[in-house]
């Protein structure tokens, strides 16, 4: 009866063993999805940053080509009117 009870000692520390490597295989998995998610959402934070950067420029590029092109003509209209004026 004794090496009955100690074949079953022994089986159940190892399945004690096996369970807390299980719960931490788990924990370890589960921290590093934890940690993958965080960056994600940074990562995510950032492209919106970026994009948002993006537009801004794009928007700033757009208004400084109109005024160039406005001083392109009003530039234009000058030389016209001393060509004009002196010819």
């Amino acid at each position: 009866m004794s090496v009955v009870c100690l074949q079953l000692s022994r089986q159940f520390e190892e399945c004690r063993h096996e369970k807390e490597s299980m719960v931490l295989r788990f924990a370890q998995a589960e921290k590093r999805s934890l940690d993958l998610q965080e960056r994600c959402q940074r990562a995510e934070q950032q492209l919106n940053e970026w994009w948002s950067e993006r537009e801004t420029a794009v928007a700033r590029w757009h208004v400084m080509k109109a005024e160039n092109s406005q001083a392109a003509q009003s530039l234009e209209a000058r030389v016209c009117y001393t060509v004009h004026v002196y010819c």
